[in-house]
């Protein structure tokens, strides 16, 4: 039971000390720091890529593979247009794709030729050779696809631009395989 000290009008309670619990000021101050802390995270996180994007970014990386498979091999890969997106060649009697490097449901692709990517400066030169051993009759020539890889390490410059249903990245590839990614204005 609560008594008060003698002589003295206060109650029991207001004379025991300090009350436990938060004042409204220190509740407002903590939901302040909450609410900074939050927009600081939300506000770094960066967006969701789209599916250009997503493509344009794998796409690069598979030039990069397709430049190393010609070096590491010593054979000439191509690339070009086939249906449904972009498509790596392999030369066996001919041209022909090997497998699909870029498209989809919802996602258009092109190929863009090497004089509308980079000046005419220099003058591509030389041809391309294509061994055969002696005696093998030489199969109708089929042409090679827009882009060649060489085992030289040398690429045919091109760009090839991905189109979403919201956003357009462009990827560019220059002589010596160097890709670039950039969203298209």
């Amino acid at each position: 039971m609560l008594t008060s000290a003698p002589g003295s009008s206060a109650p029991a309670r207001a004379q025991a000390g300090p009350q436990a619990g938060l004042t409204l000021i220190e509740v407002l101050v903590v939901i302040g720091l909450m609410g900074l802390m939050t927009a600081i995270v939300v506000l770094t996180v960066p967006p969701r890529a789209g599916e250009a994007e997503l493509a344009a970014r794998a796409f690069s990386r598979e030039v990069a593979s397709l430049a190393d498979q010609a070096v590491v091999r010593g054979r000439t890969v191509g690339l070009g247009e086939a249906e449904g997106g972009l498509s790596a060649y392999a030369y066996a009697d001919g041209w022909a794709p090997s497998r699909a490097l870029a498209g989809g449901e919802g996602l258009r692709t092109a190929l863009t030729p090497a004089d509308e990517v980079l000046p005419p400066d220099p003058v591509p030169t030389g041809t391309l050779l294509v061994y055969r051993p002696p005696g093998e009759e030489a199969a109708p020539e089929v042409p090679p696809p827009p882009v060649l890889f060489a085992p030289t390490g040398e690429v045919t410059p091109f760009a090839a631009r991905f189109e979403g249903d919201r956003e357009t990245w462009v990827v560019t590839v220059g002589a010596f395989g160097e890709a670039q990614v950039a969203r298209a204005r």
